[in-house]
């Protein structure tokens, strides 16, 4: 189902996730993103989703750890994007960047 190779923060803390929920049935669970550090894992977000067979663009608003962590990390960080149900997931390790507004045109 996984989908996201990098993942884009806005100004406001929302990063945007690209799902793929593959089958006939809908895709049910919980997106997660966390962020190892010095041998503890944080969670700095996370969202539930029941979504349709198809492509789609999930908002998860980062938490406060999550935003003072891209912050210390100039804008780039390597988080950890976990969807699952009850019965387990599936996991990527994610580019977590900010997009500059100003840069857009």
């Amino acid at each position: 189902m996984l989908l996201s190779k990098t993942i884009r923060v806005s100004s406001s803390g929302t990063a945007s996730v690209k799902l793929d929920c593959r089958g006939q049935a809908r895709c049910d669970g919980t997106l997660r993103l966390t962020v190892k550090q010095k041998k503890r894992t944080m969670r700095i977000g996370a969202v539930q989703v029941s979504l349709a067979p198809g492509r789609h663009r999930v908002e998860v608003k980062l938490n406060g750890i999550g935003r003072r962590l891209l912050a210390r990390a100039r804008g780039r960080l390597h988080a950890t994007l976990l969807i699952g149900g009850s019965g387990g997931g599936q996991q990527r390790r994610v580019d977590l960047f900010r997009v500059d507004s100003r840069a857009r045109r």
